[in-house]
């Protein structure tokens, strides 16, 4: 953005303001945000989510400053200034938490409050380089008198300097382009949450699935909150509800969709409980109709059931190159969601390998916010669970509804005052 100034006498005090405003050493600065986001006809929960970070994105952006550069040009015998405005940093967003609600009007919203770490190194180091290489002149030495000799002065001094500016001009050009690249990637880029880590090795006769899926679970945002809480008799201790969250895609294209492209894929255990995806996928559907026949008629609605595990097999037999390539990457690898909670810590099983079933076994989402596991009654309609497979003989592997199930933890006051700690991650045990 340029502004063009007819006058030349604010010149020497605008320099002043830039360069002393600028001169500090190079700082990243933290802050946290919060905003909500009405979701539309098109919009899915992953969509939602990215705006959501992208707008937080924009506004730390916004807040970490602007550099004022000015420059003078001889044009038809007068000096001519231009200011130009430039701002430059890298917003990396970390979420803390997110929820949806529906409002009052029926649509759904997301509430997301997320750490903005904000690094304004590289507008910093440009204004230095900028400094040194070309010092603001004050107005005595640029403004022309009304005599041809002086007028030829301040051109033949201002040639060589131009040249400099226009070959600035060009690499700020260069540098900008670079940036907006890097703030793309990381605007596309799924905000994470601490996470284990897997091996990002190819081995001979893995599948093309794999490496996306295993990188999406490394990314995996989730989030641990307690929801209920109860004073116990003995002691100090009290008894907290507390859920552990995450959600798995199954849009077009996602890893898991293209898991199912390859393996056959069936779901697992399911809960009775509304789900909010207004628009599901066609992997969501094609999952979800087994479940349509054992349910009874005022249960056979799509969003009346939540998706809670998905079970995938090769189509043929493995090769030997897929056999150790498996074992090295997921067989041998299980990864799992901790919890932790002051001094405690459990694991939910996030993907495994089911020797039984001879494939994997994925949880597709976290924790329900009930304790109990009520198994559902087709005839009579009560219960929450229910064991797709099982209405044609077949089972659910590697997993219980228990695991699905609000965690009741028992801990004592001083002990959470004393260690104030509740998060989650995906890990490797």
């Amino acid at each position: 953005m340029n502004i063009r100034k007819p006058a030349l006498m604010e010149r020497g005090l605008l320099a002043m303001l830039i360069w002393g405003s600028l001169s500090g050493p190079a700082i990243a600065w933290t802050h946290l945000y919060t905003t909500t986001y009405l979701l539309g006809d098109n919009d899915s929960r992953l969509t939602a989510r990215q705006h959501a970070v992208s707008r937080i994105q924009q506004q730390a952006a916004q807040e970490s400053g602007t550099y004022i550069r000015g420059s003078t040009r001889l044009v038809n015998d007068a000096l001519d200034e231009q200011i130009s405005r430039e701002s430059a940093a890298i917003v990396q967003v970390e979420v803390l938490f997110e929820r949806y609600d529906m409002t009052a009007s029926g649509q759904l919203q997301l509430s997301l409050q997320a750490r903005a770490n904000v690094d304004d190194s590289v507008l910093r180091d440009r204004v230095q380089a900028a400094r040194t290489a070309t010092p603001p002149q004050s107005a005595e030495e640029i403004l022309p008198e009304n005599t041809g000799r002086q007028r030829a002065a301040v051109v033949e001094r201002s040639l060589p300097q131009l040249t400099e500016i226009r070959e600035q001009q060009q690499q700020l050009a260069q540098q900008n382009r670079q940036l907006r690249e890097q703030l793309e990637t990381l605007a596309r880029q799924p905000a994470r949450l601490a996470t284990g880590s897997v091996a990002a090795v190819a081995l001979a006769g893995e599948p093309g699935w794999l490496e996306p899926l295993l990188s999406s679970l490394q990314a995996l945002p989730v989030h641990a909150r307690i929801i209920s809480r109860a004073p116990q008799t003995a002691g100090d201790l009290l008894a907290l509800g507390v859920q552990t969250e995450w959600r798995l895609s199954l849009a077009k294209d996602s890893p898991l969709d293209r898991l199912c492209r390859e393996w056959q894929c069936v779901a697992g255990y399911a809960y009775r409980g509304n789900s909010d995806d207004l628009a599901p996928p066609p992997l969501h559907q094609q999952l979800y109709r087994p479940i349509s026949r054992p349910a009874r008629m005022e249960d056979k609605l799509l969003n009346h059931w939540q998706l809670l595990t998905l079970q995938a097999v090769p189509p043929k037999p493995l090769t030997a190159d897929e056999t150790q390539a498996l074992q090295s990457r997921v067989m041998s690898r299980p990864l799992y969601v901790q919890t932790r909670l002051a001094d405690q810590t459990w694991l939910l099983p996030l993907m495994t390998w089911s020797p039984a079933l001879g494939g994997l076994v994925i949880s597709l989402q976290g924790t329900t916010a009930e304790t109990g596991t009520p198994v559902y009654d087709g005839v009579t309609g009560n219960g929450r669970y229910l064991c797709t497979p099982a209405y044609k003989g077949g089972q659910c592997h590697d997993r219980l509804p228990v695991q699905f199930a609000l965690q009741e933890v028992k801990v004592s006051h001083a002990v959470l005052k004393r260690s104030p700690v509740l998060e989650a991650k995906v890990v490797v045990p």
